[in-house]
């Protein structure tokens, strides 16, 4: 009788074990995440962005979260718009912000496919807008977030995995991300064409993006709708910071200076040049550092 009891109890153990692990390799498999991003503008710079914090007007701002997967093309993650105004309270400037759906529905918090934006005031003239994007599943190779005011007033940012705490786009970002859009395009989404995202990170630096570059070209797109934003660029920079991109990659060194150097100065100017050399030269020297240490001989030099 005692047998028979412990082994029923080693038999209800061990099946709770087993579904316990089911449970969390599911759990791992399928488990929602959020994805916040935060985008920081000054009512200083002279663009459209300031025209949030007007008080004499509401002005509309929208974010269209996407997920790429390799050999298929993208797939509609959330959406959001909003509308900001500014009314004097208090003699300060509160921003009023009003969330909606597709259906033009208001909405008071996130979920899935739906996206939330909020406002902050970071100081005397610096402003901040968060989205956030509930239910976000991680099954992606690549995650796409464009955030905007209108076809030609817009920041992006692409991710390879959902971020785990909120990331902000600063200009360098976007920058990177919009010349890596561009590039997934050329190549159709293909996997074994598609150049890692690390490598432009590598050979565009911080230090190339000032505040007098323009990387926000004007969107060739004739028709826009902010439900399903599509943007086109005819950029001599982006195509420029591509096609350097690509000599590195593909090429040598010295093929990829004299590319950067031939660029007129419209395009590249002195300290971009400046810039993206000493980028190519690092580039290249941690390149030839990991071909070394992956070549069968220095592994057998190792002790």
């Amino acid at each position: 009788m005692f047998q028979r009891l412990l082994l029923a109890v080693l038999l209800l153990m061990v099946g709770c074990g087993k579904v316990a692990q089911d449970i969390s390799s599911q759990s791992n498999k399928s488990i929602f995440k959020v994805a916040t991003f935060s985008f920081q503008f000054s009512t200083q710079d002279d663009h459209e962005w300031a025209m949030l914090v007007s008080s004499k007007n509401v002005t509309p701002v929208f974010s269209y979260f996407q997920g790429l997967e390799f050999d298929r093309g993208f797939e509609k993650i959330g959406w959001v718009h909003a509308d900001v105004e500014m009314s004097q309270v208090a003699s300060k400037n509160v921003p009023v912000v009003l969330n909606y759906d597709l259906k033009k529905n208001i909405v008071t918090s996130s979920r899935y496919q739906q996206g939330m934006i909020s406002f902050q005031k970071v100081s005397t003239n610096n402003y901040r807008t968060v989205t956030e994007f509930r239910k976000v599943r991680p099954k992606f190779d690549y995650y796409s977030f464009a955030h905007f005011m209108s076809n030609n007033t817009y920041a992006f940012l692409l991710i390879e995995q959902v971020p785990t705490a909120s990331i902000e786009i600063t200009p360098h970002r976007h920058l990177v991300s919009a010349v890596y859009l561009k590039h997934l395009k050329q190549e159709s989404y293909n996997k074994e064409t598609v150049i890692p995202l690390s490598v432009f990170y590598s050979i565009i630096p911080t230090a190339a993006v000032t505040p007098t570059l323009n990387v926000m070209p004007k969107n060739t797109m004739k028709a826009f709708h902010p439900s399903r934003p599509a943007f086109s660029f005819n950029s001599s920079l982006f195509d420029a910071l591509l096609a350097t991109v690509t000599l590195a990659y593909h090429g040598d060194q010295y093929d990829t200076l004299d590319y950067v150097k031939s660029k007129e100065s419209g395009v590249f100017s002195d300290q971009m040049k400046r810039e993206l050399n000493g980028a190519v030269v690092t580039y290249f020297k941690s390149k030839i550092k990991e071909d070394v240490l992956a070549s069968p001989n220095a592994l057998e030099a190792t002790p």
